[in-house]
């Protein structure tokens, strides 16, 4: 990966963890995600490439709000220490679950994130990539769902933004 990350082509990675290294019985979690972020962010950097820790959102459980939260929390320490934004998609769908709460973000499989999931986490990302808002973007992307992609409602896409702007300030520039 390494031999990827310094081969020029690349301006930012965004380095996601694996939901299998999160789960509590992992004895080596933290520990492991902050040691192998952190060698790819050194690698990045030394590439002269910026690196980006994406916190995905957690299954959907009664205890959602606990669980994302637990979810963001290593990467959020690891980018205040290492320097490194951090684009929070997980924490952002808790926002707008203030406003939507009963608003389907998850795939059927209720652990993988369904189109409006992945329409704000990417609206998080692209604020923390571009270092810009998300505000005005388009409200439904293209996409190539099956059967046919949810639409996003222009008030459910104003949502989406301002939350995922939001969460991009909640985290700093970097």
């Amino acid at each position: 990966m390494q031999t990827e990350i310094v081969s020029g082509q690349w301006d930012v990675v965004v380095l996601a963890e694996s939901i299998d290294i999160v789960l509590p019985q992992d004895d080596g979690y933290p520990s492991d995600f902050e040691r192998y972020a952190g060698l790819f962010i050194q690698a990045a950097k030394d590439a002269g490439v910026r690196p980006i820790l994406y916190a995905t959102p957690s299954i959907d459980s009664p205890d959602r709000d606990a669980k994302f939260r637990a979810m963001a929390q290593p990467q959020q320490a690891l980018g205040q220490i290492l320097n490194v934004a951090v684009a929070t998609g997980g924490l952002a769908w808790l926002r707008v679950w203030s406003a939507y709460p009963s608003l389907v973000l998850h795939d059927a499989d209720m652990a993988h994130p369904g189109y409006l999931g992945s329409t704000i986490s990417g609206l998080v990302v692209y604020a923390t990539i571009m270092k810009t808002s998300p505000v005005g973007l388009v409200a439904n992307p293209e996409s190539d769902c099956t059967p046919q992609c949810p639409i996003i409602s222009d008030s459910q896409a104003a949502t989406f933004q301002q939350n995922a702007l939001a969460e991009y300030e909640a985290n700093g520039q970097r």
